[in-house]
């Protein structure tokens, strides 16, 4: 219980959630604009961190094989 309540802290910093307080419940609102503009952000990366995956998988194959 605590982890997630430490990840939530981290999503309402970032602005991704609010929490709220109802009697012993505390419900959290998750906000889709700054998810989303962090998916477009990460999303033109893409290209860069698949090539990088795709060198070092070719890296790993040459040296199993030696």
């Amino acid at each position: 219980m605590q982890a997630v309540s430490q990840h939530l802290k981290v999503l309402e910093h970032a602005g991704l959630i609010t929490r709220g307080r109802t009697a012993q419940l505390r419900p959290s609102r998750l906000h889709g604009k700054p998810l989303e503009d962090a998916a477009t952000w990460l999303e033109r990366y893409r290209p860069f961190w698949e090539s990088g995956f795709e060198r070092l998988e070719a890296r790993l194959r040459e040296t199993e094989n030696g």
